[in-house]
């Protein structure tokens, strides 16, 4: 869903290319790459990435956050 969406708007952006001002065809050029490099590079391969790379630094010992919901006064 997140490829269709990004395909559609770099259709959009990618018809301000064919305007006359300098400036809007620059503007079209760079959203229509940036949205492209958004839902290629960074959906598919970044954020599915970030969590297998973080796992060890994520990891929550359970002692200290029981330690530390005691007190805050929370239960869990």
């Amino acid at each position: 869903m997140v490829v269709a969406a990004a395909l559609i708007m770099m259709a959009v952006f990618s018809g301000f290319i064919g305007s006359g001002d300098s400036i809007v065809k620059t503007i079209g050029l760079g959203l229509a790459v940036a949205v492209l490099l958004d839902a290629f590079v960074v959906r598919m391969v970044f954020v599915p990435r970030c969590p297998r790379s973080a796992r060890p630094r994520g990891m929550v010992d359970p002692a200290l956050a029981a330690q530390s919901a005691a007190w805050h006064g929370r239960r869990g």
